[in-house]
Order: C-alpha cells, then structure tokens, then sequence
C-alpha cells in the first residue's frame, strides 16, 4: 500500500500491552516521505474520538471526506509510535493542509525541539 505522510491509515494495535492504544483505530502518517517508500516500519501517531482536557501536544480533528474520520478525533502527539508496517490495514484519507501545522506545533512540544521545557 503507498503511504504518504499526513495520511490517516487505519491501524490495528492488538494485543494491547500496557497504556498504549488498542484496538483498530486511525492513526496519521508523520513519516518523511522519503522512507515511507521503502521503509518496513513507520511512525505515526494515534487518534482517539475520546474527548477530554486537550493537552498542549494535541489538537481537534474534525471529519471530512478528506481525511475519511467518521468523528471529531484527537491527535495524541505525545504517543507517536514506529510500527511494522503490516499493521497497517488501509489508507482512509488524507490530513487537510490545515492540520499540517497543528501536527508540526504539537510534535514540537512533545518533543521538546526548542528546549523550552
């Protein structure tokens, strides 16, 4: 399956193992393009329709036909993940260039890039 980045693929996370995501669930793509054509793992981060306090790592996602979510989505930035790529079952959409510098910002902060923290 051809991935690109900012994709929302579809990915099943069973058997859970710990406080990592579980079941099957949309996950967005932030690999380099340059390694998700030959890569056997990518890196991702998971979604959740689960609604609570929005932390400084995370941010909304609403539906549309072109990321294919069926409901409002958080973007857990702080759980990002590198899976083999088997686990992922289909691409449903792709993340609107409106979401790509809420992604950028919320790995940001995750991450710490800036030292701020």
């Amino acid at each position: 399956m051809k991935l690109n980045k900012y994709d929302v693929v579809l990915v099943d996370f069973n058997p859970k193992k710990g406080h990592s995501q579980s079941g099957v669930r949309p996950v967005v793509l932030i690999q380099s393009n340059l390694f998700n054509k030959k890569s056997s793992t990518l890196i991702f981060v998971p979604l959740t329709s689960v609604m609570k306090d929005i932390f400084p790592s995370e941010f909304l996602i609403e539906p549309s036909k072109c990321n294919g979510l069926k409901s409002n989505s958080r973007f857990l930035g702080s759980q990002l993940m590198t899976v083999d790529r088997n686990w992922a079952i289909e691409r449903i959409g792709h993340l609107e260039k409106k979401y790509h510098a809420l992604v950028n910002e919320a790995l940001a902060i995750s991450l710490d890039w800036d030292d701020d923290f």
